[in-house]
């Protein structure tokens, strides 16, 4: 096959290749089903999640446009994958009990206390709460980022590379490293 070199917006490079295999073989490319995808990614002074926006139902897109990223305090986030609804009440009432814990004490939130009131609420449930949570802030320890998921498993993560949780899978894969971080006074918000 012969590769275009004209810089039209639309390669049909694979399309040619597809009708080929199809007619010459009978061979039919096939998609794999990844799930969603949430990531977390430390850097020096802060942390930067990422989500995909689809959300489906069996193999049907339900939804192109889905916020898989949630608000739990000023400086935490939180990207969800599973089903939609338990993840989207389970982030808002962590983050209303965090609240109420900021107004109470007047301090900021701790990534640790989110993970804590996380799992808890998980346990709680016995897996019947289909969520996997990816959880990255900034406190007083410095930019860290957490998973947890419905069997609750929980992992804390100095990475240096990212720590991604496709909802198919339970466990993730990063890379350690041994710096440990000081305990400074970041300001609550910064890196969120």
């Amino acid at each position: 096959m012969s590769h275009s070199t004209s810089s039209a917006a639309f390669d049909t490079e694979l399309c040619t290749r597809n009708n080929l295999l199809a007619q010459k073989a009978g061979l039919h490319p096939s998609f794999t089903k990844t799930g969603t995808t949430i990531v977390g990614l430390i850097y020096e002074d802060g942390v930067v999640l990422g989500a995909d926006t689809r959300s489906t139902a069996g193999t049907t897109v339900a939804d192109k446009n889905c916020e898989k990223i949630h608000y739990i305090a000023p400086n935490i986030y939180c990207c969800g994958a599973g089903t939609a609804a338990d993840t989207e009440n389970v982030t808002g009432m962590i983050s209303s009990q965090l609240e109420l814990h900021r107004y109470a004490t007047g301090k900021g939130s701790r990534v640790n206390s989110a993970m804590t009131l996380l799992k808890s609420h998980l346990f709680k449930y016995q897996g019947y709460i289909s969520a996997a949570l990816v959880l990255g802030g900034v406190d007083c320890k410095g930019p860290q980022v957490r998973i947890v998921d419905g069997r609750w498993r929980r992992a804390r993560r100095t990475l240096t590379r990212s720590l991604a949780l496709p909802s198919t899978h339970s466990c993730s894969r990063s890379t350690r490293t041994d710096r440990r971080t000081r305990c400074r006074t970041v300001p609550w918000g910064a890196g969120a």
